[in-house]
């Protein structure tokens, strides 16, 4: 729960040699988010990070997409089966073109993508993308493969489960 990521959080500040950390199904909700936000901020030598199967929506992770705009050691994320709908947060850090090469955001609620694709066109960074089972139709195909033709860094994109299944394997 939400006190419980508060305590961990707080134990974990002055750790220097953690490189992974999984936070898996434990009932974290954005005040929980909130308090990893302020860890990543602070963090430098964390390299993964699970956090799926908690109930973190868009405030939770409008926080950590700040953290992540500044952590500069984070490899991998993972976010997946949680209660997010907003795109822009994780737009807003894919942007930033962080040293984050593998992020998984399956299973939420996200409705839209257009602004994460135009994001990755900066991106030259991230490797591995899963979008599966969100709720969103791609906004523009064009602008799609646009993105792939200028985003050559990006290796794998999943996107099973949404209105897409045909568009976005690619490997």
């Amino acid at each position: 729960d939400d006190d419980g990521a508060k305590m961990l959080m707080d134990g974990l500040m002055d750790n220097n040699t953690l490189e992974q950390l999984y936070v898996v199904d434990n009932n974290i909700g954005d005040n929980g988010a909130i308090e990893i936000a302020n860890f990543l901020q602070h963090n430098n030598t964390l390299k993964k990070l699970y956090i799926w199967k908690n109930n973190i929506g868009d405030v939770g992770m409008s926080a950590i997409a700040n953290a992540l705009c500044v952590n500069t050691t984070l490899k991998t994320f993972d976010i997946s089966y949680n209660k997010i709908v907003n795109e822009n947060p994780i737009s807003h850090f894919l942007a930033v073109d962080n040293n984050l090469e593998m992020l998984d955001i399956s299973h939420n609620n996200i409705d839209h993508i257009g602004e994460i694709i135009r994001a990755l066109k900066y991106n030259h960074r991230l490797k591995c993308l899963n979008v599966d089972f969100n709720k969103f139709k791609i906004p523009n195909e064009k602008e799609l493969y646009e993105t792939f033709n200028i985003n050559h860094t990006l290796g794998l994109v999943s996107g099973f489960g949404n209105i897409l299944d045909h568009l976005l394997t690619l490997e």
